[in-house]
């Protein structure tokens, strides 16, 4: 009679070899850098950890989406917080993300882009946090 074996399956383990802490002060259109990889490469994005807290209330028209962009509105890599018209000061959101495999830049020398789709008005948010993952 044969023997049967289970059979393995191997994932391969993807390790970040980069982690970088930011901290950001956004207001109306302006974007902060938050990944500048090495000349001639590419960052793949892994995962992050994000914290976000209105200083100065919103007076966008409409909610705004901040961002994480593959360079500055080239590309939206993830979407970290959606503030709501008229968001208040002191409110805070959060998002935390394993991308597993990673998004990797589109073109070599792009910068991870920390930015509003839209204007926040005269509106100002603070945000802090950590991004992970490898230049490629």
């Amino acid at each position: 009679m044969p023997i049967s074996t289970p059979e393995t399956v191997f994932e391969r383990e993807l390790f970040s070899e980069k982690f970088v802490p930011f901290n950001a002060t956004i207001t109306g259109t302006n974007s902060h850098t938050i990944w500048d990889p090495t000349t001639g490469t590419k960052f793949r994005l892994k995962g992050y950890d994000i914290k976000v807290a209105v200083d100065t209330s919103l007076d966008a028209t409409g909610s705004v989406t901040l961002g994480l962009w593959d360079n500055s509105n080239s590309a939206l890599v993830a979407a970290v917080a959606i503030l709501r018209e008229g968001a208040a000061k002191g409110e805070r959101y959060s998002d935390r993300a394993d991308l597993r495999e990673g998004v990797v830049s589109s073109t070599a020398n792009n910068n991870l882009i920390l930015q509003g789709h839209s204007t926040l008005g005269a509106g100002v948010i603070r945000v802090a946090g950590v991004v992970w993952g490898e230049e490629v």
